[in-house]
């Protein structure tokens, strides 16, 4: 991953990518201009996915996807932070879409839209214990599970048309999901352009 953004972005400085054990989880540290993946996390998915699928060793692919979907969570952070991108709604809110936009236009194939998929899982999963707060800087794990899945949906509707037929994307709101993800295609793609080698 590392060796990707090297290739595909200009910075000012350099942005420390650290594996590491922390009791917050992943994070980005402004101060330090670092990104903390934590060991303690990955633990915590690889379980959570071996779980649910009964130690088919597909849990593995699903456990890397949404290290791979909150990576680039971080990464949005930092770059906000680095580029000092404007953002007009949660910073939360516009780092899940930098990694959405990511995952959907920027990385080769089907993988990218498959850590998507995952990660909205992930999401439903974690709201059937939901312990978010109202006043919690991220938005409700529902919330977030939708906001994605839209902006997979929209980005490629035939790969995820399963979505709208399997239930998990209300029609209402598959409707809009080409215009949510032009929209914010749209505004990356000109708000990080100065910023691409």
């Amino acid at each position: 991953q590392a060796q990707w953004l090297n290739s595909e972005f200009r910075l000012p400085y350099d942005v420390a990518i650290a594996l590491t054990e922390c009791d917050i989880g992943p994070h980005y540290d402004s101060s330090q201009k670092a990104i903390f993946m934590c060991y303690e996390f990955i633990s915590y998915l690889d379980t959570l996915f071996y779980q649910e699928f009964n130690g088919d060793p597909r849990y593995i692919d699903e456990t890397n996807r949404v290290i791979d979907f909150v990576f680039y969570h971080e990464v949005g952070h930092a770059l906000i932070d680095v580029y000092e991108l404007p953002t007009t709604g949660p910073e939360e809110d516009a780092a899940d879409s930098f990694s959405s936009y990511i995952m959907a236009d920027l990385t080769e194939g089907t993988g990218g839209q498959d850590s998507i998929y995952t990660a909205g899982g992930w999401f439903v999963l974690m709201s059937q214990n939901d312990g978010t707060t109202y006043w919690d800087t991220h938005s409700l794990h529902m919330q977030r599970y939708y906001n994605i899945s839209c902006f997979s949906y929209g980005s490629n509707p035939i790969y995820n048309q399963d979505l709208v037929d399997e239930g998990w994307l209300p029609p209402a709101r598959a409707m809009w999901c080409d215009k949510e993800y032009t929209q914010q295609k749209n505004s990356w793609d000109e708000i990080l352009q100065p910023f691409f080698k």
